[in-house]
């Protein structure tokens, strides 16, 4: 899982080879076949005849370019035999990993912030594993620091490649942290919030925002955990005052918006150059599209008449604008099960209102980075139809729990009796 990990953060120059994606997913496999008695699970060949059905449409009238739609195809089969290594345990192995990440990056992005001079000795690493590309960036394999333009950077990054990517992977374990501890606190969850309230992410405090509001609304009052919220708070508000992190990045953020009027007016009247739509913008376009093709467009034959459109800063809009309306929908409806499936494996009953948040905070973790093709991300997005567990038809109260259903039985069999 830590391999795959490092793969999905886009950082090591190596693992961006078409030789290298054969190479992993051959491993994959292999190591599936060893967990798995040398069994293949028919499901993988049903997932991708889905896809290809999904994809009849585009191809039709937009044609196909082969070498790209092969290579989805693959990476999505090197998901599926990832996630089948592991099965219901999946999100326990994601969530040791990230979480020790996690920790890892909060001593490094302190030296970042005070002493960034010293990240120099990561530099034979840096040289010898990453692309070159412009600014100043050091990479350790565990932890990436960037400074764009030459302007220090006031984000954490993490292992991966910036800070949005970062933080939706952080949401990730988030999620399966407050499910696997029934919505109670512990030194793991603080880790967590802290490195994500690091990253300054947008589309990370929207996923963040979803995940503490279903947490407020499940527990309904715990004094210590929101004390301990109300601390962290006031902790970076004094870590503000002296740095001023915080409202240096607050004043970027508020450039930001100010100028998504212009990337809005770029993508749609096909000026921007493909590459530099904003995640705003990309809404626009995506929406736009859609409507004029629902079905989406896949992996046109002419690349270059397509190219503003499925390579934007949005996972989400990208898998939009790929396999349209019944595409997204089979995505959406995944992560709606994967999300009730976490819950109960967790015992965890929940309320509509809820089981909704979590499944927003999971949702929005993709509308603010490019995490759609990547391999721990497609094992996110299609985790339940890689695995398709069996969960009980009918389950007590909202979307519950084999604690819920259990308890549920148990009532109509004191009834009985009474």
């Amino acid at each position: 899982m830590f391999f795959q990990l490092v793969v999905t953060s886009n950082n090591v120059r190596y693992f961006g080879t078409d030789s290298f994606q054969f190479a992993n997913f051959f491993i994959c496999f292999g190591v599936s076949l060893i967990y798995n008695r040398m069994m293949i699970s028919p499901r993988i060949m049903l997932l991708i005849g889905v896809f290809g059905l999904i994809a009849i449409p585009a191809v039709v009238l937009h044609g196909a370019d082969t070498r790209l739609y092969f290579g989805w195809m693959m990476k999505i089969s090197t998901a599926f035999f990832l996630v089948n290594i592991y099965k219901e345990r999946f999100w326990d192995y994601l969530l040791a990993v990230i979480q020790v990440l996690a920790l890892i990056s909060l001593p490094l992005y302190l030296i970042q912030l005070v002493m960034p001079e010293v990240l120099r000795i990561l530099q034979p690493i840096t040289d010898a594993l990453m692309i070159r590309i412009g600014g100043h960036h050091q990479y350790a394999i565990v932890w990436r620091y960037n400074q764009w333009r030459g302007d220090p950077s006031i984000r954490n990054s993490g292992f991966m490649w910036e800070p949005s990517a970062f933080a939706a992977v952080l949401v990730w374990a988030l999620l399966a942290r407050l499910i696997k501890d029934k919505f109670n606190f512990n030194r793991w969850t603080y880790v967590i919030l802290i490195a994500a309230f690091t990253t300054f992410s947008t589309g990370g405090f929207i996923g963040l925002s979803f995940l503490l509001l279903a947490s407020m609304l499940h527990t309904k009052a715990n004094k210590a955990k929101y004390f301990g919220l109300v601390l962290l708070v006031v902790g970076f508000l004094i870590f503000d005052l002296m740095t001023n992190v915080v409202s240096d990045n607050y004043e970027t953020s508020r450039g930001k918006i100010d100028s998504e009027e212009r990337h809005v007016y770029m993508a749609l009247t096909e000026q921007a150059e493909a590459g530099s739509i904003s995640r705003v913008a990309a809404y626009a376009l995506g929406f736009r599209r859609i409507s004029e093709y629902p079905f989406g467009y896949g992996y046109p034959a002419n690349t270059d008449e397509y190219g503003l459109m499925g390579y934007s800063p949005n996972a989400f809009m990208n898998l939009f604008i790929r396999w349209g309306v019944i595409g997204i929908s089979f995505v959406l409806l995944s992560m709606l099960m994967t999300v009730k499936f976490l819950l109960y494996q967790s015992n965890v009953s929940v309320s509509y209102p809820v089981y909704f948040s979590l499944f927003m905070a999971l949702m929005m973790s993709f509308h603010g980075t490019t995490l759609d093709s990547q391999i721990v991300s497609l094992g996110i997005l299609l985790f339940y139809w890689h695995l398709n567990p069996r969960l009980p038809k009918k389950m007590a109260g909202a979307y519950g729990s084999r604690y819920a259903y259990n308890r549920e039985l148990e009532r109509n069999s004191a009834l009985v009796k009474g």
